[in-house]
């Protein structure tokens, strides 16, 4: 009669060991899963804060018009060429909008609501950019306004796509962004443009200076930078 008593002590200590055994067991796995839930999390986050990819593609797409135009360098946005900043902010309302919303004048030209080029001009350039309205002339194309309709009147032409930005590097400083733009353009090489018509290389760099102003970074200055990268020769 013990003997049965002490095998039945025994099976009850072996289930519960057993118990122990599979929870621990639980437990352990669980702790595991977590764990590699957690490193799975930082590291898609890491990630995600490291890659500034998109904030590279926006900066681009803002300062697209203005790179085109290859703009001398300048202190402050004070002291740029208002002829370029303008034709930019022009071309980028042309660029960002159905062209078939615009009048059109009897010689079948667009006209630009002087609205539109100060809606692209404070983007650019910030709320407090003074747009002084009037007729200019870049290069060789004259930019008509009417100050009694208020508009631009826009020569026949396309904005000539001299230079194509990429951005390669963005450094934050306070609330100043340094964008370091490399001015891409088409090889020009024969026997490049047999291989790959579309071939870009670097052409030169610049830093686009962005100051932030009521929770947006606008341009502030275009200056050559100390050092860059070597380019393609």
């Amino acid at each position: 009669m013990a003997k049965t008593q002490t095998s039945k002590s025994d099976r009850l200590k072996r289930r519960k060991r057993r118990r122990r055994q599979l929870t621990g067991l639980m437990f352990a796995v669980l702790v595991l899963i977590g764990i590699a839930s957690i490193v799975s999390f930082l590291t898609g986050y890491a990630a995600r804060f490291f890659d500034d990819s998109s904030e590279k593609e926006e900066f681009e797409a803002l300062i697209a018009p203005l790179v085109s135009l290859d703009p001398s360098t300048f202190s402050s946005i004070e002291n740029a060429n208002p002829g370029t900043l303008m034709e930019a902010a022009i071309w980028a309302s042309l660029n960002n909008n159905d062209l078939s919303i615009f009048s059109r004048n009897a010689d079948g030209l667009i006209m630009l609501p002087e609205t539109e080029v100060a809606l692209y001009a404070a983007k650019m350039y910030g709320p407090g950019f003074a747009v002084q309205h009037r007729t200019f002339t870049s290069i060789d194309i004259t930019y008509e306004y009417d100050p009694a309709a208020k508009v631009y009147i826009i020569p026949i032409t396309s904005q000539s796509n001299t230079y194509t930005p990429v951005i390669e590097k963005i450094t934050t400083s306070g609330n100043t962004k340094i964008l370091l733009v490399a001015y891409m353009q088409q090889s020009g090489l024969s026997a490049d443009m047999i291989l790959d018509p579309n071939k870009m290389i670097v052409a030169k760099y610049r830093e686009y200076v962005m100051i932030k102003n009521a929770g947006a970074y606008y341009l502030y200055a275009i200056r050559e930078p100390e050092t860059t990268p070597e380019l393609a020769t």
